[in-house]
């Protein structure tokens, strides 16, 4: 522990020093303040909040130099955000935020972490039903996939301890953190009986591989396979590896869920994905079929992917990166504004409206790289912007909710 206390002084010393009056905050969170850290395998996490129009180059001036130092033991850049910025990110993740409010620690400024609302309960179990849902793929990853097994059990663990609230450790094997979050799930669905269906006979013999399979939908290049209930038998007595080969010349993945787990998941998590009709029903009963989401499920489902990659993912990856690997970074982030503009084109023709885009075209490959890279930081702004705009309107009628007596 020496190493990581001897780096975490001197980024509390130097990023302040280099960025000056341009740092409002600097966070240190995560596990490496907790009993549970373990040295060479947790994530040292920081945030960094900026002054608006900050010149992002100036910030990985201020860190890539520590990374070089201490990249070993950080494991992955920062989050930077500015402060507008952080309170659409506390929009699309309260629980997250409110886990910085509550166990971060203030390295450097003031503290700026918004204040938030009570969370929509609804909206928290639909992110934890998507969430259970994605991690399920490590049923089926292939042994030697350890660098996608071990990310999806981290995801797993914080699902279950920060937003389910249950009472696991960083030991439990990744199939009883499934286990729990679907025995969590089961207890939580009578709450919200819109998302049941009524299963009909089934209309064909399910594969012998799936016995009492309800559906098979593709979403994009993963299958997911709607079983009524998922349990410890189930998932330790299917050869999820060989329903993984069977259906590998079509989807690189599979995912399992309940009817009322996907179901609320896809009318409010991946509300875009359901509203752009991106489920295909590939086998069985379709259990989406007249689901229509809200226009605010629709935006903030929206929002998602802009807003965490500019907060999260591209300046970690920035102000981590070699020179020589600029380029790579700039043409991956271009794909990501390609795939959300695309996304904000069908939408508009679905509503009938004009397409909408930043009002300045990306510049071309002869443009200095780290032009590039801040034209590219400007696109994603607005973006999150764009999407996020709509939701600071008052609350459209959403998912109802059983009062408890």
């Amino acid at each position: 522990m020496e190493a990581y206390r001897a780096a975490i002084l001197d980024i509390k010393a130097k990023v302040p020093a280099a960025l000056g009056e341009d740092l409002l905050a600097l966070y240190l969170y995560g596990s490496v303040l907790r009993p549970d850290f373990q040295p060479g395998v947790s994530d040292v996490n920081l945030w960094l909040c900026i002054r608006p129009g900050t010149d992002m180059r100036r910030v990985r001036q201020a860190f890539f130099p520590l990374w070089r130092k201490y990249g070993q033991l950080l494991k992955r850049g920062p989050a930077v955000v500015t402060p507008a910025e952080c309170e659409r990110y506390s929009l699309l993740f309260p629980d997250h935020v409110r886990s910085l409010r509550n166990e971060a620690r203030l390295l450097a400024g003031t503290n700026l972490l918004p204040k938030l609302a009570p969370p929509d309960s609804a909206v928290r179990l639909a992110q934890i039903a998507a969430g259970t849902m994605h991690c399920s793929a490590l049923l089926a990853l292939s042994p030697g996939n350890r660098e996608q097994h071990t990310k999806l059990k981290r995801q797993l663990l914080r699902l279950a301890t920060h937003q389910a609230g249950l009472a696991i450790t960083a030991e439990t094997p990744p199939l009883e953190i499934l286990v729990a979050l679907h025995n969590y799930l089961a207890t939580q669905s009578a709450r919200y009986p819109t998302y049941q269906i009524a299963l009909p006979a089934q209309p064909k013999s399910p594969p012998p591989l799936l016995p009492g399979l309800v559906a098979l939908i593709g979403l994009e290049d993963q299958l997911i396979i709607v079983i009524p209930q998922v349990d410890r038998s189930l998932l330790t007595g299917t050869n999820w590896r060989a329903v993984a080969n069977l259906v590998l010349d079509e989807f690189t993945g599979v995912l399992l869920a309940t009817p009322w787990q996907l179901c609320l998941a896809a009318s409010v998590n991946l509300a875009v994905d359901l509203y752009l009709r991106s489920f295909e029903l590939v086998w069985g009963y379709d259990v989406l079929v007249g689901r229509q989401p809200t226009e605010r499920h629709i935006l903030s489902s929206a929002a998602v992917l802009p807003v965490r990659v500019l907060v999260e993912q591209f300046p970690a990856a920035y102000l981590t990166a070699e020179e020589s690997d600029l380029e790579k970074l700039v043409h991956d982030m271009q794909n990501i504004l390609q795939n959300i503009q695309l996304r904000g084109e069908v939408m508009a023709r679905r509503q009938r409206v004009p397409a909408q885009w930043p009002p300045e075209a990306l510049p071309g490959r002869g443009t200095p790289l780290h032009q590039r890279v801040a034209a590219n930081f400007s696109h994603f702004r607005w973006w999150s912007s764009h999407l996020t705009a709509g939701l600071l309107r008052p609350a459209s009628q959403g998912c109802q909710e059983v009062s408890q007596t």
